[in-house]
């Protein structure tokens, strides 16, 4: 099969936020949606979702206010009920649902809730070393309102550097198996150039805290409501597998766990072990779903 490669395009996100979304084209007809991490990119998943499309069409968009989609603006929010939104929204308009779900990281609780609140329009789902952040005490709260509003009182602009190759090397600090090569095209399309240098595009707003601390209670009773087949694929060197109480969030959401060779950023770190992993069970699960109907 000749690939092509992958397209992109603006799509409608909630509110007509316009998100950017990354098209890998593959056989049949049932997509495969992947939601990226905390300051990533669609970008980021070209290798994985490469030989992921060999199993069907590869959908990763940029979430708002990442990679070429448009930051919120002013009295906007970046709030998980808002990501899932967006998805919410892009899979309406661009008429697609029983899709394969994926989500890593903070994309992955995304996901959850996604999978939660429309299993009307998920099949499967598949998180990648992410189940929901940590928990934040309750004792802890007023403290995190006061850091979420001097976060947002004091919101300063990204700092600027001095080349696309020093954003590169910033990457590959935060994730050493990166390639100089991919380091670079991510860094290009991840960076805008101002008048004093080079700056991130990811929206600066993403820097300051939840208003309100996460609560695994109300995070669990979501998991519970998945209806779906779903799976969680810790990296062996990531920090997940060390989540204080994984094992709770793993049995309420009724989920095949399973370890392969990586860190936190498995999708980097080894795509083609995370993509053969999320080939063979998305591939059985499709197996049993047309013996049982």
């Amino acid at each position: 099969m000749q690939h092509h490669g992958p397209t992109q395009a603006l799509v409608a996100g909630f509110g007509g936020l316009r998100l950017c979304l990354r098209s890998h084209p593959g056989p049949g007809e049932i997509p495969i949606l992947v939601l990226h991490g905390f300051q990533d990119q669609s970008a980021s998943w070209d290798a994985c979702a490469d030989k992921l499309a060999q199993l069907g069409p590869v959908l990763v968009p940029d979430q708002r206010g990442f990679g070429l989609s448009e930051h919120v603006g002013r009295g906007g929010n970046y709030h998980f009920s808002d990501y899932v939104l967006d998805m919410d929204t892009m899979l309406t308009e661009l008429g697609l649902g029983n899709v394969h779900l994926v989500g890593h990281s903070m994309g992955a609780t995304v996901a959850c809730y996604l999978a939660a609140a429309r299993p009307d329009l998920v099949r499967t789902l598949s998180l990648v070393d992410g189940i929901g952040p940590p928990e934040v005490p309750d004792s802890q709260a007023p403290e995190q309102l006061r850091t979420h509003l001097k976060q947002h009182r004091l919101a300063r602009a990204h700092s600027p550097m001095p080349s696309v190759e020093d954003a590169a090397m910033r990457l590959r600090k935060g994730t050493p198996s990166l390639s100089l090569e991919l380091s670079l095209s991510l860094a290009n399309r991840g960076t805008k150039h101002v008048n004093q240098g080079w700056v991130w595009r990811w929206d600066p707003k993403h820097r300051a805290r939840n208003a309100v601390p996460f609560n695994t209670e109300r995070f669990l009773a979501h998991l519970r409501q998945v209806k779906c087949p779903a799976q969680l694929i810790l990296g062996a060197q990531g920090w997940f597998r060390h989540l204080p109480d994984l094992e709770r969030r793993v049995q309420a959401l009724r989920a095949h766990q399973i370890s392969i060779e990586g860190g936190h950023n498995l999708h980097l770190d080894n795509p083609a072990g995370l993509a053969a992993v999320l080939a063979d069970w998305i591939d059985a699960q499709s197996c049993r779903a047309d013996i049982q109907s």
